[in-house]
């Protein structure tokens, strides 16, 4: 916590006790800086918070003075493709209570993965939030946005994860996917496969720089076979669908997911057992589909929930005036299991 931060929290928590009670004086830049061993300056950006937040006002010749108790309460908007599924719970776990810690309010809205259904939600909510955490829709297709409804975002505290919005200057926190399956896939070719079948999601730009981690790798070894199934968020049943007959017949000896949950989901329906059935099965995300609840693959790690603590902070950051730098976190994976 910023050390204006903390006297901004304790003034604010002797306001609602009463200890400081409307009407009086607050005790002066120089007094508080001895009782907080801080600077003026620190004391100062505290008092302006207060002030900001019509907590108090500064009188000439008088100083301070308590003239509310009635605390505004900021609130910030996260705009996520799903919420109740998968690592989304795990990311609005570290958002919610990092904001929650921070007497900041936090507001939910699903885009299901529709660029419509997420312009709407900014138009509406833009102007009634003080930020906003996005995970772009379609993902891939956010270099090719010329909005006004996403430029409106350059104006408003935003920080976007797993994906970043290319032709706006709007900081992102992201993994590391294509680096991520290019080390995977090169594990994989030690093992000497014969035959791979990839399942990867397209209209997401996790799933396009996965598959092109993958592919970079595949395509240096000519002496192993693969099949590549896309899929997007409007034709997934038909596909995967697809991608059983071609299980079938292919008959694979390493199966490429495009994540954990359609891994679990894939071997479980057709009642796959990759030891017994002696494959080589890889998800991503390392969330607990891979680590022995029912099956155990090799899968890289997402931050989930650290990543969101990192936006919420860096909203918090943002909030308060702060210059704040986009993240990649670096290939993360577990070969021991």
């Amino acid at each position: 916590m910023k050390k204006y931060q903390k006297i901004y929290d304790d003034i604010i928590d002797k306001i609602n006790t009463g200890t400081l009670k409307i009407g009086e004086i607050i005790s002066s830049e120089n007094v508080l800086s001895v009782e907080y061993n801080t600077s003026r300056a620190t004391v100062r950006r505290a008092l302006e918070e207060l002030e900001k937040n019509g907590l108090i006002i500064k009188q000439q010749g008088k100083g301070s003075i308590v003239v509310s108790n009635n605390i505004k309460r900021k609130t910030v908007l996260l705009i996520l493709p799903n919420i109740f599924k998968y690592i989304f719970k795990d990311l609005i776990f570290g958002i919610e209570n990092t904001l929650r810690d921070h007497g900041i309010n936090l507001l939910i809205a699903r885009s299901y993965n529709d660029q419509k259904i997420e312009r709407d939600i900014i138009r509406t909510y833009i102007s009634t939030v003080d930020a906003i955490i996005l995970e772009p829709t379609q993902a891939q297709y956010t270099k090719y946005l010329h909005s006004k409804t996403y430029a409106s975002l350059e104006s408003k505290p935003t920080v976007c994860i797993n994906s970043k919005l290319e032709n706006f200057n709007i900081p992102s926190l992201i993994v590391d996917d294509f680096g991520s399956m290019k080390l995977l896939t090169e594990h994989i070719v030690k093992n000497h496969p014969q035959r791979i079948l990839i399942l990867s999601k397209t209209d997401d730009l996790q799933g396009y720089n996965r598959l092109l981690g993958t592919t970079e790798v595949l395509q240096k070894h000519p002496e192993i076979k693969y099949k590549v199934i896309e899929f997007t968020t409007y034709d997934e049943d038909e596909k995967i669908g697809e991608f059983s007959n071609v299980y079938k017949h292919y008959k694979p000896d390493c199966i490429i997911f495009y994540n954990d949950e359609y891994a679990n989901s894939f071997l479980s329906i057709n009642n796959i057992n990759p030891v017994m059935d002696d494959l080589l099965i890889t998800g991503f995300d390392d969330t607990e589909y891979s680590n022995g609840k029912p099956y155990q693959f090799l899968s890289p790690a997402h931050p989930k929930e650290q990543m969101g603590i990192d936006a919420a902070n860096a909203i918090i950051d943002l909030l308060n005036g702060q210059t704040i730098e986009s993240k990649v976190y670096e290939p993360n994976i577990n070969f021991n299991k």
